[in-house]
């Protein structure tokens, strides 16, 4: 018992034997519809988004301490994005009959596992800076000018990052490759939890430890600090671009807590995975996972509504570009000029 194989947890769950056959057509529907379909098409537009959001929050006028924060939640949440991609493709040679899913799932799942926890931690820590960082811009503006400072935010920025890469390290150590003989002769791959990950004092508490500072404790947090401006808002009386920018940053931190509620339901309280898990489970998991795919290519959207200097900066770039692309298509293939010819009486007359 020293290792699980993923194939037997896929099989031993809690659900008797109807109900998985019941269930089980809802769960490939489930993947099917948000793998195939809504990934790609949200995948791609979030990358093209998130690009266009750090280009944007990179210009000159727009370096600002909370900008500094967008930036790398961006290029968190494009990291996400690309790992999505991978889930995708895996879906898709799932359907393809004849190929050989199996080997790349087990290739790319353990790495794909690991990015997804860490991005997820990332995403939520950044937010909740995001979040602090216009607390103190709103309801102490007398300590903004020393605590909220460009330099603050990016070493905090790449504090956080560097926090989510080694607190999600276990994760990278869960799954291991294993090979058993199939019929004395064939060689089977699969994926087995390794013994650190095994149902153990350490799997669990570690579990505990990252779902609370990735999921729990943000959601707290990002709800009282929320309710905190909110009411500084009502009571203080603001410069409408500061207003602005501030119900811009509410907007997306109600956006990442509507979207981030369901899996952390599933993840803390209901204390749901996925392999381990029944059809029905699985298929809400699908779901909510989506969510968490929806809420990385949302921001834009709410940049470009409630936040006017990056629209004027938006507005700007997209200018340059088309005169920057007028100057190719014609600037290669100048004009030619037609020589003016003097005529003279002679000339007309001859």
């Amino acid at each position: 018992m020293g290792y699980q194989n993923l194939t037997e947890i896929y099989l031993n769950m809690n659900s008797t034997m109807t109900q998985r056959d019941q269930f089980h057509s809802f769960y490939l529907v489930t993947r099917r519809f948000t793998g195939l379909i809504l990934y790609p098409i949200v995948s791609l537009f979030g990358l093209f988004a998130n690009a266009f959001g750090v280009i944007v929050f990179t210009r000159r006028g727009m370096r600002t301490p909370t900008n500094v924060f967008c930036i790398a939640l961006a290029a968190t949440d494009s990291t996400k994005i690309i790992n999505d991609i991978l889930y995708f493709v895996v879906v898709l040679i799932t359907e393809i009959p004849g190929a050989d899913w199996k080997r790349i799932f087990i290739s790319l799942y353990p790495v794909t596992h690991y990015v997804f926890h860490t991005t997820m931690m990332a995403a939520a820590l950044l937010t909740v800076a995001i979040a602090i960082e216009r607390y103190v811009e709103v309801c102490h503006p007398h300590k903004a000018r020393s605590v909220c400072t460009i330099t603050l935010a990016a070493s905090t920025s790449i504090c956080i990052l560097f926090f989510a890469i080694l607190m999600s390290i276990p994760y990278a150590c869960k799954y291991t490759i294993s090979e058993h003989e199939m019929n004395g002769t064939m060689i089977d791959l699969d994926l087995t939890v390794t013994k650190l990950w095994v149902k153990g004092p350490f799997a669990i508490s570690f579990t505990w430890v990252h779902y609370v500072l990735r999921s729990l404790l943000p959601l707290v947090l990002l709800i009282v600090f929320s309710a905190r401006i909110i009411y500084a808002l009502r009571s203080h009386r603001l410069g409408n671009s500061k207003k602005r920018i501030t119900v811009c940053i509410l907007a997306v931190i109600a956006v990442f807590v509507m979207c981030n509620f369901p899996d952390t339901i599933m993840s803390t309280i209901l204390n749901t995975g996925y392999y381990e898990a029944s059809y029905l489970v699985r298929g809400f998991r699908e779901i909510t996972d989506f969510f968490l795919l929806l809420q990385t290519t949302t921001n834009i959207v709410i940049y470009c509504t409630l936040n006017r200097s990056f629209m004027k900066t938006s507005k700007v770039l997209i200018k340059k570009w088309n005169r920057c692309n007028r100057r190719v298509s014609f600037g290669d293939k100048p004009k030619e000029q037609i020589p003016l010819r003097r005529y003279t009486v002679d000339s007309l007359l001859s």
